[in-house]
C-alpha cells in the first residue's frame, strides 16, 4: 500500500522559514554566482541537494507563531518534513535511504529537516493528467508502478512540489512508535 503524507488537519507550519529567508540564510554558504532562490524553489522537481549549500552545524531558525508549544514528532513543511531528535533517530536509516538530513536549530531546539530525493515512478498508462485550454495544470489520477512499494519516502514528478509519499513499512514505523504529525491518506489523487 502507498500512502500521501499530510499535515494533521488544522496544525500550522512549524518553523518561520520562507523561500525568501532561507535564501537568505543559506547565501553565505554558496556559490557567489548560484541563483540561490531558484535553485531553491526548483529543488523539488530538479532534485537539487540542500547539503551542499548547508551550514556544517545547523541552521538557525524560529518557531512559526505558536508552533512552539503545539509542534509534533513529524511536522510536514511545505515539500518536506521538519523532525524531533527523537524521531529522526528513530527513522535516520530509512531517510537517509530516501533523501538528505539536514539539522535545524529551532529556537534552541535541534531537529532535522528531511529534503526528499526519490521519485517513484507513475505508470503512464494509467495516470490521467489534467488540462486546461491545452496546458497540463495538474494530475486527475496518480497510479504509481508497483516497485514503489519498496521505497520508503518518495514524491511524484507531478507533484514534487506539494506532498510526498510512503510506503507501508515507513508508516508501520511511524505508528509502532506513537509518532505524531502527519496523516497517511490512501487517496493518491486529493494532493490537497
Amino acid at each position: 500500500m502507498i500512502y500521501r503524507m499530510n499535515r494533521e488537519s488544522g496544525k500550522a507550519d512549524i518553523i518561520d522559514l520562507d523561500v525568501r529567508q532561507l535564501t537568505n540564510r543559506l547565501k553565505p554558504f554558496a556559490p557567489e554566482k548560484l541563483d540561490l532562490m531558484e535553485y531553491i524553489l526548483r529543488a523539488p522537481s530538479t532534485n537539487n541537494r540542500l547539503s551542499d549549500i548547508w551550514p556544517e552545524q545547523s541552521l538557525e531558525c524560529n518557531f512559526f507563531a505558536n508552533s512552539k508549544n503545539t509542534y509534533k514528532d513529524i511536522n510536514p513543511y511545505s515539500r518536506f518534513l521538519v523532525l524531533t531528535e527523537n524521531a529522526y533517530q528513530t527513522l535516520r536509516k530509512i531517510l537517509e535511504q530516501s533523501g538528505e538530513c539536514l539539522k535545524l536549530n529551532v529556537e534552541g531546539v535541534p531537529m532535522v529537516l528531511f529534503n526528499p530525493l526519490v521519485f517513484g515512478n507513475e505508470d503512464p498508462e494509467l495516470t490521467v493528467m489534467e488540462y486546461e485550454q491545452g496546458v497540463m495544470v495538474g494530475v486527475k489520477k496518480l497510479i504509481f508502478k508497483k516497485e514503489v512499494e519498496n521505497l520508503p519516502i518518495f514524491k511524484s514528478k507531478y507533484t514534487a512540489n506539494m506532498c510526498m509519499y510512503c510506503n507501508e513499512e515507513f508508516r508501520n514505523i511511524v505508528k509502532e512508535n506513537g509518532f505524531e504529525g502527519i496523516c497517511f491518506q490512501e487517496d493518491l489523487d486529493n494532493i490537497f
